[in-house]
């Protein structure tokens, strides 16, 4: 009797052991927190591999220490994590490629790992931080553009912005329906990092976004755009870029160009192994290639994330000063003369421009109750003011934001038969004051908006797809 006991106690104390040699980590999506499964894990001194289960957890051998884990998983860049201790779980995050443009990646609330346009009724098209910085990757206009269906343009060289999505453009009636007639988003809604930039009135300017902090674009066409408002054209949903796992970065960047562009970038990043924060200062100059069309721009940026056991909590905050010069109309001939002069001399002597200066901040509380049953909710407030002169008048506005956005979802598997759903809301009320003269006629006016929506979306799966 006494050897049975003690051999139960040594095998209780080995079984503890083994299980003391191994540490935990989980792999999730960088831009929506949710669980990859069947990421392959390679270890550069064993070259053992292994792989992530279905809640995207793994376990790691904690002998040889320190060593280097390789994650790598189709449609997403590989990733690798220095391992120094087992007292600690790693969160790894990993980011799509693009080099899977081809895929459908569905993201946010209806993510479920099934990249297949099979599961869901909706078009996507997706750029990836590489995808953004093609160019300059001070702008959007350029990188955009590659999405099917879809066309930016802007008044100005980094301000303006209006996008268009498969044709649609609400710029109004007659003649004013031109795309250039309204330089500000109409007929679309656009969120960043689950922030909605456009107002209660439809309004979407993004004169005061830091397009280089950006690591992905997830351009939405087509009735999943329900799920975030009432955008004809569709939706544009913008991510920051997400900072290296258990890394400190300090950095400091520049960049010039021709007609006197010259942008400098410091950013201070940290990721532990269940938060990361990110905070950058942006510069930006640009002098302009025609007459009274230089830019100005000064960003703050500020993002942290913190990952626990059953919930994710992110912030977001920001401050911009952003100021563009209008040089005015000028012909065709006048333009690929690259003539120097004024076709419209007011814009100078009333030294037109658009000055915007920001603050935006919101806070997401990703909570999962259970396997089945989620909830996401963010808050926000914004607040804007511009002075924007032009040939024949000056126009002041000052608008401040808030609202909030919820949607629980459930996600279950009947052998082969899945439901997915989900069911939420959103609201956000717009107070503006606008001041101004307009061709001699004196403007000033109060609105106030209040725009808000109940949406639901169910998906099922059947066992011939």
């Amino acid at each position: 009797m006494k050897n049975h006991f003690l051999y139960i106690l040594f095998a209780f104390a080995f079984t503890l052991n083994l299980n003391a040699q191994n540490g935990q980590g989980v792999v999730t999506d960088a831009f929506t927190n949710k669980p990859i499964a069947g990421v392959v894990i390679t270890n550069d001194k064993s070259n053992a591999s292994l792989a992530t289960d279905s809640a995207g957890k793994f376990e790691l051998s904690c002998a040889d220490i320190p060593y280097y884990i390789t994650l790598h998983f189709l449609g997403y860049e590989d990733v690798h994590i220095k391992v120094t201790s087992c007292n600690r779980s790693i969160n790894a995050q990993m980011s799509p490629s693009s080099l899977q443009l081809n895929e459908v990646q569905i993201n946010g609330w209806a993510n479920d790992n099934k990249n297949n346009q099979l599961y869901r009724a909706q078009s996507i098209g997706v750029l990836s931080r590489a995808d953004l910085n093609r160019g300059t990757g001070l702008s959007l206009v350029d990188a955009i553009d590659l999405v099917p269906g879809v066309n930016m343009m802007a008044r100005s060289p980094f301000g303006g912005q209006h996008i268009v999505i498969r044709g649609y453009y609400g710029g109004g009636s007659g003649a004013n329906s031109l795309p250039a007639f309204n330089t500000n988003g109409l007929g679309y809604q656009v969120t960043l990092n689950n922030i909605p930039l456009t107002d209660a009135t439809g309004t979407t300017l993004m004169d005061d976004i830091d397009f280089s902090t950006l690591g992905k674009v997830e351009v939405i066409k087509g009735p999943q755009s329900t799920l975030y408002g009432s955008g004809i054209g569709g939706v544009v949903n913008l991510y920051t870029a997400r900072p290296t796992p258990n890394t400190t970065e300090i950095s400091q960047t520049a960049m010039g160009g021709s007609y006197g562009l010259w942008r400098t970038t410091t950013g201070l990043t940290t990721a532990g192994s269940n938060y990361d924060v990110a905070l950058n200062y942006g510069h930006q100059n640009y002098n302009g290639f025609r007459p009274h069309d230089a830019s100005r721009k000064d960003y703050v940026t500020f993002t942290g994330n913190y990952y626990g056991k059953v919930q994710t909590l992110s912030a977001y905050f920001s401050y911009s000063h952003s100021y563009e010069e209008l040089a005015g109309e000028q012909d065709a001939g006048e333009l690929y003369r690259h003539s120097d002069s004024i076709i419209v001399p007011t814009y100078v002597t009333n030294n037109s421009h658009t000055l915007v200066e920001s603050f935006r901040g919101g806070v997401t509380d990703d909570f999962k109750f259970s396997k089945h049953f989620s909830n996401q909710t963010t808050v926000f407030g914004s607040g804007r003011s511009s002075n924007m002169p032009f040939a024949k008048g000056v126009t002041d506005y000052s608008l401040i934001n808030f609202g909030a956005r919820t949607g629980f979802v459930y996600d279950q598997q009947f052998k082969n038969v899945g439901i997915h759903g989900i069911i939420g809301g959103s609201v956000i009320r717009t107070a503006q004051t606008v001041s101004g003269n307009s061709f001699g006629n004196a403007n000033n006016a109060k609105y106030t908006a209040l725009n808000g929506s109940v949406f639901t979306q169910w998906n099922i799966n059947l066992p011939l797809q």
